[in-house]
């Protein structure tokens, strides 16, 4: 119900703005729940070592090359510890939940001045053949069976698209 004010008017706006806080808070518990739900449950399946096979590749824009590592990797891995397994040497900030950023892969460091910087790609098969973007932090992608992922260092401009996009 709504309560008048001094001046004897209605006040609809304290119930809206009870309701907001209380579906802010149901949400956000429920968000925060099913994060740890998922984050078990990733170790669960992790901890049964079942292997899948995964493409890495390392490539340079500036010479075209891709260093490939075929490899087996236990399901629930994330694309951090693949690269770490593949013998990486790694330097990356660590921005908590939202994951590591990778500023260097084998001693070739992110480059600010020159806009050159670590990216990965996921090759999407099938009639597209055709890369996209990684959508998340290293540690925070989870490899699929046979997937296939290549690191470039390539300059971000904004028209620079290394490989081809879908």
């Amino acid at each position: 119900m709504s309560r008048p004010t001094s001046s004897g008017k209605t006040n609809v706006w304290m119930p809206i703005a009870l309701a907001f806080v209380v579906l802010t808070i149901v949400f956000g518990s429920l968000s925060a729940y099913l994060y740890t739900q998922n984050a078990s449950l990733r170790q669960e399946v992790a901890s049964l070592n079942v292997p899948i096979k995964v493409n890495l590749g390392l490539g340079s824009y500036t010479n075209k090359s891709i260093e490939w590592y075929n490899m087996s990797v236990s399901e629930g891995y994330n694309l951090y510890q693949a690269m770490v397994k593949a013998g990486w040497r790694i330097n990356y900030t660590n921005y908590g939940i939202d994951g590591y950023y990778i500023t260097a892969i084998n001693g070739l460091g992110n480059n600010n001045s020159a806009s050159t910087y670590w990216t990965y790609w996921i090759y999407v098969g099938g009639t597209q053949n055709c890369w996209t973007e990684g959508p998340s932090a290293a540690n925070t992608y989870y490899l699929l069976p046979n997937e296939t992922v290549v690191w470039y260092y390539s300059p971000f401009n904004g028209t620079t698209s290394v490989p081809p996009p879908c």
